[in-house]
Protein backbone atom coordinates (compact mmCIF):
# COMPACT_ATOMS: atom_id res chain seq x y z
CA UNK A 1 0.00 0.00 0.00
CA UNK A 2 1.08 3.58 -0.73
CA UNK A 3 2.17 5.51 2.24
CA UNK A 4 0.83 8.59 2.74
CA UNK A 5 3.74 11.31 3.21
CA UNK A 6 4.98 14.73 2.93
CA UNK A 7 8.41 16.27 1.67
CA UNK A 8 10.03 19.78 2.24
CA UNK A 9 12.29 20.70 0.27
CA UNK A 10 14.26 23.27 2.40
CA UNK A 11 17.12 23.81 -0.03
CA UNK A 12 14.78 25.59 -2.17
CA UNK A 13 15.55 28.83 -1.05
CA UNK A 14 16.92 31.36 -4.28
CA UNK A 15 14.87 34.22 -5.22
CA UNK A 16 15.07 35.92 -8.32
CA UNK A 17 13.79 39.58 -9.61
CA UNK A 18 10.54 40.03 -10.77
CA UNK A 19 10.59 40.84 -14.37
CA UNK A 20 10.92 44.22 -16.04
CA UNK A 21 7.44 46.03 -16.62
CA UNK A 22 6.65 48.07 -19.75
CA UNK A 23 6.68 51.80 -18.75
CA UNK A 24 2.60 51.86 -19.59
CA UNK A 25 1.92 48.31 -17.74
CA UNK A 26 -0.12 49.23 -14.13
CA UNK A 27 2.18 47.92 -11.50
CA UNK A 28 2.42 43.57 -10.97
CA UNK A 29 1.81 42.09 -7.63
CA UNK A 30 4.60 40.54 -6.86
CA UNK A 31 4.63 37.36 -4.67
CA UNK A 32 7.35 36.27 -2.54
CA UNK A 33 7.85 32.46 -0.80
CA UNK A 34 6.50 32.43 2.57
CA UNK A 35 7.02 28.45 2.84
CA UNK A 36 9.19 26.08 1.19
CA UNK A 37 8.19 23.11 -1.38
CA UNK A 38 6.05 20.43 0.01
CA UNK A 39 5.47 17.41 -2.43
CA UNK A 40 2.32 15.58 -0.92
CA UNK A 41 3.09 11.74 -1.46
CA UNK A 42 -1.22 11.35 -1.74
CA UNK A 43 -2.90 7.56 -2.24
CA UNK A 44 -3.55 8.49 -5.66
CA UNK A 45 -2.33 11.68 -6.77
CA UNK A 46 1.06 13.74 -6.48
CA UNK A 47 1.00 17.48 -5.09
CA UNK A 48 3.82 20.13 -5.59
CA UNK A 49 3.23 23.09 -3.03
CA UNK A 50 4.13 26.47 -1.55
CA UNK A 51 2.44 29.24 0.02
CA UNK A 52 2.98 32.79 -1.14
CA UNK A 53 2.60 36.39 0.06
CA UNK A 54 2.66 37.62 3.63
CA UNK A 55 0.16 37.08 6.79
CA UNK A 56 -3.36 38.27 5.31
CA UNK A 57 -2.30 38.16 2.03
CA UNK A 58 -1.78 34.28 1.75
CA UNK A 59 -1.52 32.92 -1.61
CA UNK A 60 -1.17 29.00 -3.09
CA UNK A 61 0.57 27.61 -5.99
CA UNK A 62 0.02 23.92 -6.75
CA UNK A 63 0.74 21.24 -9.33
CA UNK A 64 -1.00 18.26 -9.57
CA UNK A 65 -0.16 15.35 -11.13
CA UNK A 66 -2.10 11.26 -11.12
CA UNK A 67 0.46 9.32 -12.94
CA UNK A 68 3.73 9.49 -15.05
CA UNK A 69 3.51 12.22 -17.58
CA UNK A 70 4.55 15.81 -18.90
CA UNK A 71 1.58 17.47 -18.67
CA UNK A 72 0.09 18.54 -15.01
CA UNK A 73 -2.98 20.55 -13.39
CA UNK A 74 -2.37 24.26 -11.83
CA UNK A 75 -4.23 25.75 -9.56
CA UNK A 76 -3.64 29.12 -7.87
CA UNK A 77 -5.65 30.79 -5.39
CA UNK A 78 -5.68 34.01 -2.93
CA UNK A 79 -6.99 37.42 -2.57
CA UNK A 80 -5.36 38.20 -5.83
CA UNK A 81 -7.26 35.71 -7.92
CA UNK A 82 -10.50 37.24 -6.98
CA UNK A 83 -10.92 39.75 -10.23
CA UNK A 84 -9.68 37.12 -12.22
CA UNK A 85 -12.09 34.78 -14.44
CA UNK A 86 -11.93 32.02 -16.44
CA UNK A 87 -11.47 33.68 -19.93
CA UNK A 88 -8.12 33.67 -21.62
CA UNK A 89 -5.49 33.75 -19.11
CA UNK A 90 -1.65 34.04 -20.03
CA UNK A 91 0.48 32.10 -18.16
CA UNK A 92 4.18 32.36 -18.16
CA UNK A 93 7.08 30.11 -16.65
CA UNK A 94 9.98 31.86 -16.25
CA UNK A 95 10.89 33.35 -19.89
CA UNK A 96 9.15 30.75 -21.81
CA UNK A 97 6.83 32.01 -24.66
CA UNK A 98 3.39 32.58 -22.35
CA UNK A 99 0.73 30.08 -22.59
CA UNK A 100 -2.30 31.33 -23.76
CA UNK A 101 -5.25 29.49 -21.60
CA UNK A 102 -8.77 29.53 -22.20
CA UNK A 103 -10.38 26.57 -21.05
CA UNK A 104 -9.96 27.73 -17.09
CA UNK A 105 -12.02 26.94 -14.13
CA UNK A 106 -12.67 29.62 -11.21
CA UNK A 107 -13.21 27.94 -7.44
CA UNK A 108 -12.84 28.56 -3.71
CA UNK A 109 -9.99 26.99 -1.81
CA UNK A 110 -11.02 27.10 1.66
CA UNK A 111 -7.69 28.03 3.56
CA UNK A 112 -6.61 31.12 0.61
CA UNK A 113 -10.10 31.93 -0.69
CA UNK A 114 -10.15 32.21 -5.00
CA UNK A 115 -8.58 29.74 -7.57
CA UNK A 116 -8.07 29.21 -10.80
CA UNK A 117 -7.79 25.91 -12.00
CA UNK A 118 -6.40 24.96 -15.35
CA UNK A 119 -6.69 21.23 -15.87
CA UNK A 120 -3.93 20.70 -18.15
CA UNK A 121 -0.71 22.72 -18.71
CA UNK A 122 2.87 21.32 -20.38
CA UNK A 123 6.25 23.51 -19.68
CA UNK A 124 6.85 25.27 -23.11
CA UNK A 125 9.91 24.89 -25.00
CA UNK A 126 11.83 28.05 -26.62
CA UNK A 127 12.40 28.43 -30.40
CA UNK A 128 14.32 25.58 -31.71
CA UNK A 129 14.08 23.79 -28.90
CA UNK A 130 12.24 20.66 -30.36
CA UNK A 131 14.99 20.29 -33.08
CA UNK A 132 17.32 18.62 -30.17
CA UNK A 133 15.57 15.33 -28.19
CA UNK A 134 16.13 16.03 -24.55
CA UNK A 135 17.95 12.66 -23.12
CA UNK A 136 16.18 10.39 -21.12
CA UNK A 137 16.82 8.29 -17.77
CA UNK A 138 14.17 6.24 -19.06
CA UNK A 139 10.88 5.57 -20.76
CA UNK A 140 8.08 6.97 -18.43
CA UNK A 141 7.23 10.43 -19.64
CA UNK A 142 8.24 12.81 -16.90
CA UNK A 143 7.91 17.14 -16.40
CA UNK A 144 11.34 17.78 -17.81
CA UNK A 145 13.64 18.67 -15.48
CA UNK A 146 16.58 20.82 -17.28
CA UNK A 147 13.41 22.91 -18.64
CA UNK A 148 12.50 23.30 -14.68
CA UNK A 149 16.15 24.33 -14.30
CA UNK A 150 15.15 27.73 -16.14
CA UNK A 151 11.75 28.97 -14.51
CA UNK A 152 12.26 30.85 -11.47
CA UNK A 153 9.07 33.11 -11.44
CA UNK A 154 5.60 32.24 -12.96
CA UNK A 155 3.43 34.88 -14.42
CA UNK A 156 -0.71 34.65 -14.13
CA UNK A 157 -1.66 37.75 -16.52
CA UNK A 158 -5.88 38.84 -17.77
CA UNK A 159 -5.74 42.19 -19.58
CA UNK A 160 -3.72 44.08 -17.18
CA UNK A 161 -3.96 42.45 -14.37
CA UNK A 162 -0.80 40.64 -13.13
CA UNK A 163 0.39 38.47 -10.31
CA UNK A 164 3.49 36.93 -10.33
CA UNK A 165 4.94 34.17 -8.19
CA UNK A 166 8.86 34.55 -7.29
CA UNK A 167 9.39 30.52 -7.07
CA UNK A 168 13.09 30.20 -7.17
CA UNK A 169 14.17 27.71 -9.52
CA UNK A 170 11.75 24.62 -9.94
CA UNK A 171 14.63 21.85 -10.27
CA UNK A 172 14.83 19.70 -7.57
CA UNK A 173 11.10 20.32 -7.00
CA UNK A 174 9.82 18.99 -9.99
CA UNK A 175 12.51 16.01 -9.75
CA UNK A 176 10.47 15.10 -6.49
CA UNK A 177 7.34 15.85 -8.35
CA UNK A 178 8.34 13.11 -11.02
CA UNK A 179 9.78 10.52 -8.27
CA UNK A 180 6.12 10.88 -6.54
CA UNK A 181 4.56 10.19 -9.69
CA UNK A 182 6.35 7.27 -10.59
CA UNK A 183 5.92 5.14 -7.80
CA UNK A 184 2.31 5.63 -8.44
CA UNK A 185 2.81 3.12 -10.54
CA UNK A 186 3.76 0.33 -7.34
CA UNK A 187 0.13 1.26 -6.07
CA UNK A 188 -1.39 0.49 -9.29
CA UNK A 189 0.25 -3.21 -9.16
CA UNK A 190 2.78 -2.64 -11.92
CA UNK A 191 6.47 -2.80 -12.24
CA UNK A 192 7.98 -0.20 -12.33
CA UNK A 193 11.48 -0.85 -13.12
CA UNK A 194 9.64 -3.11 -16.21
CA UNK A 195 8.37 0.40 -17.33
CA UNK A 196 11.57 2.71 -16.93
CA UNK A 197 13.20 0.53 -19.75
CA UNK A 198 10.03 0.11 -21.89
CA UNK A 199 10.11 0.13 -25.52
CA UNK A 200 6.67 2.03 -25.44
CA UNK A 201 3.75 2.56 -23.62
CA UNK A 202 -0.05 1.31 -24.91
CA UNK A 203 -1.15 3.09 -27.88
CA UNK A 204 -4.98 3.61 -28.18
CA UNK A 205 -6.00 2.70 -31.55
CA UNK A 206 -10.52 3.75 -30.93
CA UNK A 207 -10.45 7.37 -29.21
CA UNK A 208 -12.07 9.10 -31.55
CA UNK A 209 -14.96 6.33 -31.10
CA UNK A 210 -15.08 5.76 -27.40
CA UNK A 211 -14.45 10.14 -27.03
CA UNK A 212 -17.04 10.03 -29.17
CA UNK A 213 -19.88 7.91 -27.04
CA UNK A 214 -18.15 10.22 -23.82
CA UNK A 215 -19.05 13.66 -25.42
CA UNK A 216 -22.35 12.62 -25.81
CA UNK A 217 -23.67 10.88 -22.79
CA UNK A 218 -23.02 14.61 -20.77
CA UNK A 219 -25.01 12.98 -17.46
CA UNK A 220 -28.64 15.07 -17.58
CA UNK A 221 -28.52 15.97 -13.77
CA UNK A 222 -25.48 18.01 -14.45
CA UNK A 223 -26.25 19.58 -17.78
CA UNK A 224 -29.61 20.54 -16.35
CA UNK A 225 -27.72 22.88 -13.43
CA UNK A 226 -25.18 23.70 -15.56
CA UNK A 227 -22.42 21.97 -13.73
CA UNK A 228 -18.87 21.58 -14.58
CA UNK A 229 -15.80 19.40 -13.64
CA UNK A 230 -12.73 18.11 -14.64
CA UNK A 231 -11.74 14.34 -14.06
CA UNK A 232 -8.39 12.13 -14.18
CA UNK A 233 -9.14 8.58 -16.07
CA UNK A 234 -6.65 5.93 -14.94
CA UNK A 235 -7.30 2.68 -17.17
CA UNK A 236 -5.12 -0.50 -16.75
CA UNK A 237 -4.29 -1.94 -19.84
CA UNK A 238 -3.37 -5.56 -20.09
CA UNK A 239 -0.93 -7.91 -22.13
CA UNK A 240 -3.99 -8.54 -24.53
CA UNK A 241 -4.74 -4.43 -25.18
CA UNK A 242 -7.68 -4.46 -23.06
CA UNK A 243 -8.63 -2.31 -20.00
CA UNK A 244 -8.63 -4.30 -17.28
CA UNK A 245 -9.29 -1.41 -14.57
CA UNK A 246 -10.51 1.79 -14.94
CA UNK A 247 -10.55 4.26 -12.21
CA UNK A 248 -12.20 7.88 -12.17
CA UNK A 249 -10.83 10.54 -10.10
CA UNK A 250 -11.91 14.13 -9.44
CA UNK A 251 -9.77 16.49 -10.48
CA UNK A 252 -12.79 19.91 -9.52
CA UNK A 253 -15.23 18.96 -6.34
CA UNK A 254 -18.29 17.93 -8.15
CA UNK A 255 -22.44 17.73 -6.59
CA UNK A 256 -23.75 15.86 -9.03
CA UNK A 257 -21.68 15.22 -12.05
CA UNK A 258 -20.81 11.29 -12.16
CA UNK A 259 -18.67 10.67 -15.76
CA UNK A 260 -19.94 7.36 -17.58
CA UNK A 261 -16.51 7.56 -19.17
CA UNK A 262 -14.97 4.44 -17.40
CA UNK A 263 -18.58 2.14 -18.84
CA UNK A 264 -17.37 3.24 -22.30
CA UNK A 265 -13.46 1.88 -21.81
CA UNK A 266 -15.07 -1.29 -21.60
CA UNK A 267 -14.61 -0.74 -25.27
CA UNK A 268 -11.32 0.69 -25.45
CA UNK A 269 -8.69 -1.53 -27.89
CA UNK A 270 -5.31 -0.84 -27.24
CA UNK A 271 -1.93 -1.83 -28.55
CA UNK A 272 -0.37 -3.22 -25.44
CA UNK A 273 2.83 -1.19 -23.75
CA UNK A 274 6.00 -3.50 -24.76
CA UNK A 275 8.68 -4.08 -22.34
CA UNK A 276 12.64 -3.83 -23.36
CA UNK A 277 12.83 -7.65 -24.78
CA UNK A 278 9.41 -6.51 -26.92
CA UNK A 279 7.02 -8.04 -25.18
CA UNK A 280 3.67 -7.06 -24.10
CA UNK A 281 2.97 -6.05 -20.33
CA UNK A 282 0.33 -4.63 -18.13
CA UNK A 283 0.14 -1.10 -18.44
CA UNK A 284 -1.64 2.33 -17.73
CA UNK A 285 -3.24 4.82 -20.02
CA UNK A 286 -3.73 8.62 -18.61
CA UNK A 287 -6.07 11.30 -19.89
CA UNK A 288 -7.73 14.13 -18.97
CA UNK A 289 -11.63 14.59 -19.00
CA UNK A 290 -13.33 17.80 -18.90
CA UNK A 291 -16.97 18.69 -18.91
CA UNK A 292 -17.73 22.08 -20.05
CA UNK A 293 -21.33 23.94 -20.26
CA UNK A 294 -20.65 26.23 -23.58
Amino acid sequence: MRILACLSLAALGCMFASPVRAADDPAPVVLEPSSQWVVDFAEDKCRLLRTFGEEGNRHLLSFEQHGPSAWFGFIVAGPKIEEFRPSRTEIQFGDYPPIEYRGGYTGINDEYGAALIYSLLKFPRSKGQDKVAPARLHSLPEIDPAQASKIAAITIRQGKRKVVFNTGKLTEAIKVLNQCSQDLLNSWGLDLERHRTAMRLPIWTNDAVIWERVRRRYPDRAARIGEQAVFRLRAIVDEAGLVAECTMLEATIVQKLESPACESMRNARFEPALDLQGRPMRSFYLTTISYRIN
